[in-house]
């Protein structure tokens, strides 16, 4: 768990980078996580896309290329697509 109370997990080899208590690069594999009131806009990123809780427990598929699928199963996301220079696109 994080500092802010964010619970994450991982599934097999994953190439992840923790930036802050309130978002992680995930560059390859399969993470989990699970968001505590109070850590609402905890982010994921991905080659391609930006997954923005919203207070839920969502899970985040990322391929070897870059390929991402995500999964909501509880509460709301956001997820944004992303330009090449890594800004989001839409929401």
């Amino acid at each position: 768990s994080l500092v802010n109370g964010v619970a994450i997990t991982t599934d097999g080899p994953a190439d992840l980078e923790l930036r802050s208590a309130f978002e992680i690069v995930c560059r390859e594999g399969r993470l989990r996580a699970i968001v505590p009131r109070g850590a609402e806009g905890f982010a994921v990123r991905t080659p391609g896309a930006v997954v923005i809780d919203r207070g839920t427990e969502f899970g985040v598929n990322v391929a070897a290329d870059g390929r991402c699928e995500v999964r909501v199963f509880r509460g709301a996301a956001d997820i944004g697509l992303l330009d090449p220079a890594g800004r989001p696109t839409r929401q």
